[in-house]
């Protein structure tokens, strides 16, 4: 699965929107789809040892809960299916109430915090005061990007690193603009090929230990 703008952001959502509040939003479930939409390149791919494909399936159910989205029809299969009858294997979100996509994202701070919406384990760990005056939302509930999307899923669904691992890696060339945030390059080489692709754990820093 990957996430999209629900149409053309320059002709259609608009580019003031998806820089601050996001526009509406899409699923695409289908690799094929992807190829044609990144200009037919060849994906990169890594294996990720800190996370299980059923906990980051499980994770992702929960955003689809979210959305009003059914996981049974937005299944690989289910784009195998939409592919040979030359349907594009994508769903867009509810634009009121679902996950919008947008440049600049909100990631994950605290897993134990957001895991306590839908985890008991993780309720259980709150602090006094987030049990007192409620436990920020999950990452679905804000707009997101593309790579976002796939960082904030892989971060909750990580059960080996208690911390968040982006603080000290983020590029910020200019601090006054944010638009380069978060992007692939940043995903890639600073966050997958250092901290994903290993199962040992790591610091509070982010420094494997």
């Amino acid at each position: 699965m990957s996430f999209w703008p629900a149409g053309d952001i320059k002709e259609e959502l608009g580019v003031i929107g998806a820089m601050f509040g996001g526009v509406p939003a899409s699923l695409n479930f289908h690799h094929n789809l992807d190829y044609v939409l990144e200009g037919n390149r060849e994906p990169e791919q890594y294996q990720i040892r800190i996370a299980t494909d059923e906990d980051v399936n499980f994770v992702y159910e929960r955003l689809l809960e979210h959305n009003g989205v059914r996981p049974q029809d937005v299944t690989l299969e289910r784009g195998q299916e939409l592919c040979a009858r030359r349907e594009k294997p994508e769903m867009d979100l509810p634009v009121e109430a679902g996950t919008r996509y947008c440049y600049m994202p909100e990631l994950v701070t605290d897993k134990i915090v957001e895991r306590s919406w839908y985890d008991a384990e993780a309720k259980e760990k709150l602090s006094l005061g987030d049990k007192l005056f409620g436990a920020a939302r999950p990452f679905f509930h804000f707009p997101q990007s593309c790579v976002s999307f796939c960082f904030n899923l892989i971060e909750l669904a990580d059960r080996i690193n208690e911390e968040v691992c982006f603080k000290g890696q983020r590029h910020h060339s200019d601090p006054s603009d944010r638009s380069s945030d978060y992007r692939v390059p940043w995903f890639a080489d600073d966050i997958v090929k250092k901290f994903y692709m290993t199962s040992e754990q790591r610091t509070a820093s982010c420094a494997l230990m």
